[in-house]
């Protein structure tokens, strides 16, 4: 069983591990708590790391993925970059401008935290629906990311060797500081997914300066495609986006049997008044109150379809019945990438 993995609730865990922390007094004890946490992260997932070339990954997790008709080079122009920002920079704008994902947009979001999640990470970059685009604040340069809208997130490291999280001469496991600490950050990334949304899987971008990897993460592990360069003709990177924008939301991970309930729906307004109604003639009110609790919290809420297999007398299988639960935020969730998630 993973071991659990605790921040404190003013940990800045947004910056690149191998920047330079300055730190004071209990904020040293914040950088331990990180990084121990994301250290259990690496090792639960030691031995669940898989490596294999672009073709077999879009073969094996993406079958019914359209490919790109266009042979030109979508980022011809754009140059080796020499920072991490030149990345934030450049790499939305030649994304967005290739019209190669309709219905998403490709947003940056350095350093800008969730401020509904309390462990302040941010992924770089990502992926969101054209109709859920976090905006920036007045006078901000960027916004702040959304972990429960955010389809595909996207890491940006300027180094390809040093700083990639995965080693292909070791398995796929870093040996690295640099390379294990962003593994360990990824992971950290992979975790927040998982717990703001009900995917079943999802991928994850990792740009390495010229070059990038593409994962996917489940609760049995991660396999990620070799490096490849992705600034050239039919670059495997613009047909993962192409053929990832035009998949139906269960072909990109998202849980069928979960669906979001949004301030418009009317059960929203019917979760919100069952949490009010409060019956001190009840023994078990309390019920009311623990889930009057999860409203409060500023996490999405769903409607949840649980199936019940039935079977006659003769153990032939009937129709099966479908319960269905409207949930505010988890009480619990399992800690960790690889694993139990309930």
């Amino acid at each position: 069983m993973p071991s659990q993995v605790r921040f404190s609730e003013d940990t800045k865990t947004f910056d690149s591990p191998s920047r330079l922390f300055r730190l004071k007094g209990s904020d040293a004890n914040i950088k331990e708590d990180l990084e121990r946490g994301r250290g259990e992260l690496r090792s639960n997932m030691h031995g669940k790391i898989t490596l294999i070339p672009h073709a077999d990954f879009f073969t094996r997790f993406l079958p019914s993925m359209q490919k790109s008709r266009s042979k030109s080079n979508r980022f011809h122009g754009l140059e080796t970059p020499s920072s991490e920002t030149d990345m934030y920079k450049s790499l939305p704008k030649a994304l967005n401008n290739a019209h190669i994902c309709p219905r998403f947009k490709i947003i940056a979001h350095p350093h800008k935290p969730d401020k509904t999640e309390h462990t302040k990470q941010s992924v770089d970059m990502g992926m969101s629906p054209a109709d859920n685009v976090p905006e920036a604040e007045i006078n901000a340069t960027y916004p702040g990311v959304d972990w429960s809208y955010l389809e595909l997130p996207m890491e940006c490291k300027t180094s390809s060797t040093e700083q990639d999280p995965f080693d292909e001469e070791r398995g796929g496991e870093p040996v690295g500081e640099k390379r294990k600490d962003v593994l360990g950050q990824i992971l950290s990334y992979a975790e927040l997914v998982f717990q703001r949304q009900q995917r079943m899987f999802f991928f994850m971008v990792i740009f390495l300066g010229d070059y990038a990897r593409i994962a996917r993460f489940d609760h049995s592990g991660v396999f990620a495609t070799h490096k490849f360069e992705y600034k050239t003709k039919n670059s495997p990177l613009v047909n993962f986006l192409y053929g990832y924008s035009r998949l139906s939301a269960v072909d990109r991970g998202h849980d069928p049997t979960a669906t979001r309930i949004l301030s418009t729906d009317p059960l929203y307004k019917e979760m919100k008044e069952r949490a009010r109604n409060v019956n001190t003639d009840d023994p078990h009110d309390y019920v009311r109150e623990l889930f009057r609790h999860t409203l409060k919290l500023r996490r999405p809420w769903w409607k949840l379809e649980v199936h019940e297999q039935r079977k006659d007398d003769t153990g032939r299988d009937l129709e099966p019945v479908i319960h269905k639960f409207a949930v505010g935020a988890p009480y619990f969730q399992a800690p960790g990438v690889a694993g139990r998630f309930t």
